[in-house]
């Protein structure tokens, strides 16, 4: 079982409401299949390194191995695509229901230029599942901490930053984002920024954003 870890973020398929994910802060992830079983009948298992083949001592990784992730989605129109959102290692998909996981195009990728890497929150599209938004932060050259949101297209093939970063892209400023929604009627995104309120943003002419506050204290 998975009672003596503590959770970060759970994740449940719209579409399969038996099946949820669940990030530990152990850096451990664990999955059930079953979880509208009553309680002493949920299975949990790990989504983590395998022993191939088993009994051998020889171990493959699944893409998942023990990194903290903060963020975590499942495909409304497939159950079985998985995004985890890693605190240092960017976004990586599942096409299994977690068997195995590869990297989209928002990685890190050590000191070469990269999208993101530290991801606070993963979220689809309900319009279109072949497109989902992230939220990140990372520290560029040591320095410091550089806030961007991503829009991810073609299932994480593809990605581009539409806010934040130090030139506070489309209006909407540097800063940790702290939650995001993707309106599912309007054509707006929603983003709280720490410290410098909400703001409201959407795609206009040649696939520019704009952002513009509507709250803050």
């Amino acid at each position: 079982g998975s009672s003596d870890y503590s959770g970060y973020f759970l994740g449940i398929a719209p579409s399969l409401s038996n099946r949820v994910y669940y990030t530990s802060s152990h850096n451990m992830i664990f999955k059930s299949d079953n979880a509208d079983k009553p309680t002493n009948e949920i299975l949990w298992k790990t989504v983590r390194t395998k022993e191939v083949p088993h009994g051998s001592n020889q171990w493959q990784t699944t893409g998942t191995d023990r990194i903290p992730a903060f963020g975590i989605a499942i495909d409304p129109s497939n159950s079985n695509r998985i995004y985890l959102g890693y605190g240092d290692h960017g976004v990586w998909k599942s096409e299994n229901n977690g068997l195995s996981f590869s990297p989209t195009a928002i990685v890190q990728e050590g000191k070469k230029k990269r999208v993101a890497g530290d991801i606070s929150n993963v979220v689809i599209d309900p319009a279109n599942s072949a497109i989902f938004y992230v939220t990140s932060g990372f520290h560029p050259g040591g320095g410091a901490s550089e806030n961007r949101l991503i829009k991810a297209k073609n299932y994480g093939d593809n990605a581009e930053v539409i806010g934040g970063t130090f030139q506070s892209i489309g209006g909407l400023p540097n800063g940790e984002q702290l939650d995001l929604i993707v309106d599912s009627i309007s054509p707006y995104l929603y983003v709280s920024v720490y410290g410098k309120g909400v703001y409201r943003g959407n795609e206009g002419a040649n696939s520019a954003w704009q952002w513009k506050q509507i709250f803050n204290i």
